[in-house]
């Protein structure tokens, strides 16, 4: 019911429910990016979190998924480029896409979208009065998702802010703010129609790139200062200088640490974060590796470049969800070589550093090992048809190889992911380091754009740090977008924000 004295609900506290849908494992992970840097922001203790998420999104308060976030289609491509028959001003999503391309996809999200219809779920929301919703990834069930749950809100009924977290901004005209209110994304392509009207979106950057350099930037006491809570001081230019510095101060430390001589070849492995990207990865991984100390270590070889078996090592990096398997995998076949396991953070950054090439499954890995100026093999599982397609549209699927126009690390998707052609990409590494100077030039301005711009006008270094050369400001991507998120949902009126009990129970009397 409501108080007519004061117009607020009887069951307003002042604080926020938000209603999160994290369509997937790596979408549970952006997600809990926002809510991290919320709470640096000291605004996460005036948000109740409900939805659908995993473990991560757990660590912030969301009790129970109203969804098995293991049901999505995880890390689903999507075309990005547009061509002269694609649709996009189209109010019918479905035209927008290639419906053959598309069956499978379209199959994981209407059994999702049907378990949402049969049990009343946006209507469960909508009584709730959320202040916000925020879907993550999957731009074609978000789309469907924000239609049901916008038939709810009739009349002159308060709409909460509705969010979309996503790569790209696809040519969106003024006809889709009936669907959604705002925009967060990563990758820098901007849309715009004949009458340059963009949607209202913000461009946050890549956060393998800022997690990379805010590393680096914190282990130096000569660089520390240009790395603040919600920004990071950038070189206007030869920024890869300054990189070099502090890589090669984090390889001389990381291996005086584990007694690594710097004659010795590592080999990075990121094998993926999700069961099946690690069931399909980790065997062709544990080939390549053997084939590779075949064809380069004596006395297998004889190659005049072939060096003794144990200057070559692997360093592994496992997560918190994936961990076990990959120390499983690990323990029970053999490599012919030592083998080292890093987990944390702190490790896993440093061990990139101290590496001289990688295979890496396609996620924020190849970003933050293209920030490290690591040489790295991109490994990606598509199917036949999605891959003949994204050949097509894209000609690529990593973010750092679609901001730098298809130049740089190779990947080797599906088929091509074997142990000859792998260890074919390594030995030229191996045979010719300073291939990873190459891959510095052309991914210079592409790790520039992985930010966004905090000021238009240059810092001088001068007043900042005792150096000669000109800093730009960015923001940290974790920051932008919790900025951006609370901006929207703080201008929810307080008079209906609501308790949020949990679903199932009464929302309150007048809900």
């Amino acid at each position: 019911m409501f108080n007519l004295k004061s117009g607020r609900r009887a069951f307003s506290s002042g604080k926020h429910t938000v209603c999160i849908v994290a369509c997937g494992q790596s979408a549970d992970i952006k997600a809990a990016r926002i809510f991290n840097g919320l709470e640096k922001m000291g605004k996460a203790q005036d948000i109740n979190l409900v939805g659908v998420g995993g473990p991560k999104l757990a660590e912030h308060g969301l009790n129970k998924s109203l969804l098995d976030i293991d049901a999505f289609p995880d890390k689903a491509w999507v075309p990005f480029r547009r061509t002269r028959n694609d649709n996009y001003y189209d109010s019918d999503w479905l035209k927008r896409y290639n419906p053959f391309l598309y069956s499978t996809f379209h199959k994981h999200n209407n059994a999702l979208l049907k378990q949402i219809d049969e049990n009343d779920l946006t209507k469960e929301i909508y009584r709730h009065r959320p202040s916000a919703v925020l879907t993550v990834n999957n731009e074609k069930f978000s789309y469907d998702f924000y239609d049901r749950l916008n038939a709810n809100y009739k009349g002159r009924v308060q709409k909460p802010a509705r969010v979309h977290f996503d790569r790209f901004v696809h040519n969106l005209d003024s006809s889709f703010e009936n669907k959604y209110d705002h925009l967060i994304y990563t990758v820098p392509k901007p849309r715009k129609d004949w009458n340059d009207y963009v949607f209202p979106s913000t461009y946050i950057g890549q956060t393998g790139v800022a997690d990379a350099w805010s590393f680096l930037y914190s282990r130096s006491d000569k660089y520390k200062h240009l790395l603040t809570d919600s920004s990071i001081f950038i070189r206007k230019e030869f920024q890869h200088e300054l990189i070099s510095e502090l890589v090669a101060e984090e390889r001389r430390r990381y291996r005086e640490t584990n007694n690594i001589d710097d004659t010795k070849n590592l080999i990075f492995i990121s094998a993926g974060n999700k069961k099946s990207e690690l069931e399909w990865s980790l065997p062709i991984i544990n080939e390549t590796i053997d084939e590779f100390l075949q064809v380069f270590t004596k006395p297998t070889s004889e190659s005049t470049y072939a060096v003794d078996r144990d200057a070559i090592e692997v360093v592994f990096s496992v997560e918190s969800g994936s961990g076990q398997q990959v120390k499983n995998f690990v323990q029970g076949h053999k490599w012919g070589c030592k083998v080292r396991i890093v987990s944390s953070p702190e490790d896993r950054f440093s061990a990139m550093a101290a590496s001289d090439m990688a295979m890496a499954y396609n996620g924020d890995a190849a970003s933050e090992l293209a920030a490290m100026q690591v040489p790295t093999a991109i490994l990606a599982y598509l199917d036949k048809t999605r891959f003949y397609w994204m050949q097509v549209y894209d000609r690529n699927i990593a973010n750092i190889n679609i901001m730098s126009g298809g130049h740089g690390f190779p990947e080797i998707i599906e088929g091509q992911a074997n142990k000859l052609k792998l260890t074919d990409v390594l030995g030229g590494w191996f045979i010719s380091p300073k291939e990873k100077f190459e891959y510095m030039r052309l991914y210079e301005a592409p790790l520039y754009k992985s930010f966004a711009l905090k000021a238009s006008d240059s810092i001088k270094s001068t007043d900042l740090v005792q150096v000669t050369e000109e800093y730009d400001e960015f923001y940290l991507p974790d920051y932008l977008a919790a900025k951006a998120f609370w901006d929207l949902l703080s201008k929810y009126p307080e008079e209906y924000r609501s308790d949020f009990a949990g679903f199932g129970a009464a929302p309150g009397a007048g809900a």
